[in-house]
């Protein structure tokens, strides 16, 4: 079974996806496979640096993802290009491990903020969409990143509203809480899809 886990910036589906991997899922993370494109000097390293200059690289000579983000979502024609650069290669390396993952595992969770985005809904056999109140959300951030607010807000800008997730999904959680609370709920949804792949195998 393929679930993917998606969701506002800051509402834990990070959080949420990793419970699902400690339980036994396997666990595919978007994020991760981004961070491998710019981190190897391949061909989308090589385009970036093309297209932005050096002035995106720190001083060991890799992309500062920081960096690389202030233009990236300084507008949309910037994101828009930069999207261009980098989703075909994500999105095709995201397929492939999505494909090898559930020839050897019976769930596979797949941790993405773009699903809705990418219009990939379809490809999953259920959704959870994890939302959270925006100031809990810049708290949590916060805890973890440097990032000023005007880069919250750009980044929170960058994504589809929740009103356009939600209808998508088979399951919402409201991340409000504490992680005890969170585990409560996964573990509500954990059971449900436990009990859906009983009735299919």
């Amino acid at each position: 079974m393929l679930i993917g886990v998606t969701g506002e910036i800051g509402a834990g589906k990070s959080t949420l996806a990793q419970i699902f991997q400690d339980w036994g899922a396997e666990l595919i993370s978007g994020d991760e496979i981004g961070r491998e494109l710019l981190e190897q000097e391949g061909l989308t390293y090589r385009l970036l640096l093309a297209k932005y200059g050096r002035n995106i690289l720190n001083s060991e000579g890799k992309i500062d993802r920081r960096k690389l983000g202030k233009i990236v979502f300084s507008s949309l024609e910037s994101r828009e290009e930069f999207d261009g650069i980098v989703h075909p290669p994500l999105l095709a390396r995201l397929r492939e491990r999505m494909e090898e993952a559930k020839k050897r595992s019976l769930f596979v969770v797949v941790d993405a903020a773009l699903i809705v985005e990418w219009r990939m809904t379809g490809e999953f056999d259920k959704l959870i969409v994890v939302v959270a109140d925006e100031e809990k959300r810049i708290e949590r951030i916060k805890r973890c990143s440097q990032l000023t607010d005007e880069e919250l807000r750009d980044r929170f800008d960058s994504q589809l509203p929740r009103e356009a997730k939600i209808p998508k999904a088979d399951w919402v959680i409201e991340n409000n809480g504490d992680l005890r609370d969170l585990m409560s709920q996964a573990e509500r949804i954990w059971r449900e899809l436990s009990r859906c792949r009983g009735m299919r195998s």
